[in-house]
């Protein structure tokens, strides 16, 4: 009896520590994944990250008037934080204009793009629309 509660604390530790050291669920994705799932890439680049537009569901500009979407490699630079929640969500506007897709999801995931997106900090050769 004695072999058998000593190895019911074996595999209790043992789950635990199995437990405990188990990676993120699906659910908690990191920035990057995030802007992949959320499909990001059908408009805008992040060359830092080595990420470039999908081709397939690129669109071009449709008339003069519209900008081309920006290549996001510092758009840690160019936004603040709050301020990118808000234009995610069309609720904010930037060079008078609305972001053209508002993000979906839950807010902890907007906020784990966002906070990724802010890491971006590097100028690249493409100009960012400010």
């Amino acid at each position: 009896m004695k072999n058998y509660r000593a190895l019911i604390w074996v595999l209790a530790i043992v789950g635990w520590v199995a437990l405990l050291a188990a990676p993120a669920t699906a659910d908690e994705m990191d920035g990057k994944q995030l802007f992949l799932k959320k499909r990001c890439q059908s408009c805008h680049t992040v060359a830092v990250a080595e990420i470039s537009v999908d081709e397939e569901e690129a669109k071009e500009p449709e008339g003069d008037d519209e900008l081309q979407p920006p290549d996001l490699s510092a758009a840690g630079l160019h936004f603040e934080r709050d301020v990118l929640i808000r234009f995610l969500q069309k609720k904010e506007r930037r060079d008078g204009r609305l972001h053209k897709k508002r993000f979906v999801g839950k807010k902890a995931d907007l906020e784990v793009l966002v906070d990724w997106l802010m890491t971006m900090q590097e100028e690249t050769a493409e100009p960012q629309s400010d």
